[in-house]
């Protein structure tokens, strides 16, 4: 198949690092695959050193007070694509899809379309004014919310297709001892991790309300945050650091970090407090590695941790029941091990990315059957006549 991937990419988050393991995974299958990104950034270098082909087209909402450079960039894409002649598109998120599904829609293309954010009714409908041939949710949790928001969208295919990791040999105890000794972290002391966007939503401030119950000294542990505030130039990130020496909190911010599965092999316990959470890739990252994960009941996370089973859920904005689960997890090592093997066998049958790529191949072969049923011709005679944007 020929594969074009759309994604707007302000800054590499969980969603752009999701349309990179897809599109590694289908190149591996030999699939030709394009990744058109909105700018030059970060986030269009990580996947030109990755060895993606990576093209640039701005990718514009519509709005009245832009008509004419709508038009100009929608005329400029639609060449592209029709000269590239793919077989589908896929939009990587909802915002993506808006411009992406009226260039596609007008050549008769089958238009995927991923939901990865929650977004309010009249924002789905103002986004998705162009629908799609399928939609796909990274959580069951996350279709059930959108769909019971949007009418449009609820009436239109809608399928769970859960995101995919590498996952590479289970850690090892000398893999431990190796990333500690190389990112200077004693090996003795219990390493506490929260590796993820430090904005609001992602719970910071209460894991930092939690750390401050916890005797560090009794069990020689230590919280370390890996992530920034990205969009906002590390504003939250800042905030939260003199919230944390204000309140007499020892916990050390290490700032966005390029080799976070390293510090995912040191750790002993991984912790994604989120307030709100349509799936989570540091969920995944953790389990994959090994690590007991601590979440919270909310979102796609309970999709992801069977409590009890393969990690521990407390509830949303509840530092006492945070406390107690990383109390729970440092006084009892074995446990921790045991939780952390049961999610790593979860990852590695519900969430590899092999097991993604696979089920997406299906998801894309059964949108061209169905297409190539409606149109009664071979796909290489499809007519890719011109029409007016919408």
């Amino acid at each position: 198949m020929k594969l074009l991937l759309f994604s707007r990419a302000p800054f590499i988050g969980g969603a752009e690092v999701a349309c990179e393991r897809l599109a590694l995974g289908l190149m591996e299958r030999g699939h030709k695959i394009v990744v058109v990104v909105d700018q030059k950034n970060e986030v269009y270098n990580r996947y030109l050193d990755n060895g993606l082909d990576c093209q640039v087209f701005r990718l514009p909402f519509r709005e009245k007070k832009n008509v004419l450079s709508y038009a100009y960039h929608w005329v400029r894409l639609r060449r592209f694509v029709q000269k590239f002649q793919p077989d589908l598109v896929h939009s990587n998120d909802l915002p993506t899809h808006q411009f992406v599904s009226s260039v596609a829609g007008s050549l008769g293309l089958p238009r995927v379309c991923h939901h990865r954010f929650v977004y309010n009714g009249k924002c789905i409908d103002w986004l998705n004014r162009q629908g799609a041939e399928i939609h796909l949710f990274v959580s069951n949790y996350l279709k059930d919310l959108l769909s019971g928001e949007s009418a449009k969208l609820a009436s239109e295919p809608r399928q769970v297709l859960y995101d995919g990791l590498p996952m590479g040999s289970p850690r090892s105890d000398t893999d431990r001892r190796n990333a500690r000794e190389k990112l200077g972290i004693a090996q003795e002391s219990r390493l506490v991790l929260f590796a993820g966007q430090v904005i609001e939503r992602k719970g910071v401030k209460e894991l930092l309300d939690a750390w401050k119950k916890i005797d560090s000294e009794k069990y020689q542990a230590q919280l370390l945050l890996i992530g920034d505030d990205i969009q906002n130039d590390g504003a939250y990130r800042e905030q939260m650091q003199t919230y944390a020496s204000s309140e007499g909190i020892h916990a050390t911010f290490m700032g966005f970090q390029r080799n976070v599965p390293e510090w995912l092999q040191a750790a002993d316990i991984a912790v994604v407090p989120s307030r709100e959470e349509p799936l989570g890739n540091a969920t995944l990252e953790a389990m994959a590695t090994g690590l007991p994960v601590i979440g919270t009941l909310t979102g796609g996370i309970p999709e992801m941790i069977e409590t009890e089973k393969t990690g521990l859920l407390v509830r949303v904005n509840d530092p006492d029941g945070l406390a107690n689960a990383m109390q729970r997890l440092l006084e009892n090592p074995d446990l921790a091990q045991k939780l952390g093997q049961a999610g790593r066998i979860r990852c590695e049958r519900i969430f590899s990315i092999d097991t993604h790529t696979d089920a997406m191949i299906d998801v894309f072969q059964g949108l061209l059957h169905c297409k190539d049923a409606a149109d009664g011709l071979p796909r290489d005679t499809r007519d890719l006549r011109s029409s007016i944007p919408t």
